[in-house]
């Protein structure tokens, strides 16, 4: 949500949301488990690796809202 709203989405994936993931993902936030690679279908895993960095890098590229 950084650059939107408080506290929430903007509606847009730019490089703020991709610095909030990259902070998240190495502190291990649970907000940086999106996958379920390892994990239920479709859903976290309850793990924070490298499937979460590469799903959010691929929405990224895709300008995934």
């Amino acid at each position: 949500g950084i650059g939107g709203p408080p506290s929430c989405p903007d509606g847009s994936l730019t490089g703020d949301d991709f610095n909030a993931f990259i902070g998240a993902f190495a502190a291990g936030d649970s907000l940086a488990d999106i996958t379920g690679i390892g994990g239920p279908p479709s859903g976290p895993d309850g793990l924070i690796t490298g499937d979460d960095f590469n799903a959010f890098v691929a929405a990224f590229a895709q300008g995934c809202p």
